[in-house]
């Protein structure tokens, strides 16, 4: 076979090649815009006895009617065809048996709306205030009252409860970021340690100078435990009326919905 000849060959087979992607591209598109009962007659019989069997759980367990059924199956039908043609069938496609795909139509999870970054601070802030205010008051209860410090003042128990809540907020949403996006694990432990260093330096300053003195005061035992439980009490009515989500959890959320 001579050079040309060659030459003509392969740029047959790449018209060939080509002409196969744009049928198969026509077919997708042909797919994206046909009617129902067209893409029903494309099914296999294994798909069309997943359907039929699909139709009759939606119309048992959910008490649908027909046009509520047809409506559910008919936006199933496209990527139930486009799957069929790769080979896949329905089961396998959805990973449910019809029981399964019904009660999941029908029992729709929503995906949690992302909450945003002031209230997790604020959510963070009354956390901590709980923890704090709660234990510091649960040890005065328990302890000889001559052993009162300064460091279980008011002052410092709510800015320490303030300043974990903003940092700990930051510091959660840099652990819920994609790995690609994720600081390098020794940073994110370097960040831990600067965190608990400044915390530290803070309680220091406010328990030695003066002028936080006056009103860094220590309160009672039980004014501290109240002030701890309207802090939670607070934490889980804003968590339930603005249904705020640990980015953390978010996440997890989110791969078990895909």
């Amino acid at each position: 076979m001579s050079l040309e000849e060659k030459n003509a060959e392969t740029i047959k087979a790449q018209k060939l090649h080509l002409q196969k992607q744009a049928m198969q591209i026509n077919k997708v598109n042909d797919i994206e815009h046909a009617s129902a009962d067209d893409l029903y007659e494309l099914l296999s019989n294994k798909n069309r006895d997943y359907v039929f069997k699909l139709k009759k759980q939606l119309a048992d367990q959910g008490k649908q009617t027909e046009e509520q059924v047809a409506i559910l199956i008919d936006k199933l039908l496209p990527e139930i065809v486009v799957a069929q043609k790769k080979g896949v069938t329905a089961v396998n496609y959805y990973g449910k048996s019809p029981s399964e795909k019904a009660y999941e139509l029908l029992h729709p999870v929503e995906k949690p709306k992302e909450t945003s970054f002031t209230m997790l601070v604020l959510d963070n802030i009354l956390l901590y205030l709980t923890c704090f205010l709660g234990m510091f008051g649960l040890i005065q209860m328990f302890s000889n009252p001559k052993n009162n410090s300064q460091n279980m003042g008011i002052i410092t128990i709510m800015s320490v409860g303030i300043i974990f809540g903003i940092l700990m907020a930051y510091y959660n949403r840099m652990l819920a970021m994609d790995k690609k996006d994720r600081p390098a694990v020794w940073k994110l432990i370097a960040y831990g340690i600067v965190m608990l260093v400044g915390v530290y330096v803070w309680i220091a300053i406010v328990s030695v100078v003066p002028i936080f003195r006056p009103i860094n005061i220590v309160l009672p035992a039980v004014v501290n435990v109240g002030m701890g439980v309207i802090a939670f009490v607070l934490r889980m009515y804003l968590k339930k009326k603005y249904n705020i989500i640990d980015p953390l959890r978010a996440k997890q959320l989110s791969k078990y919905n895909k």
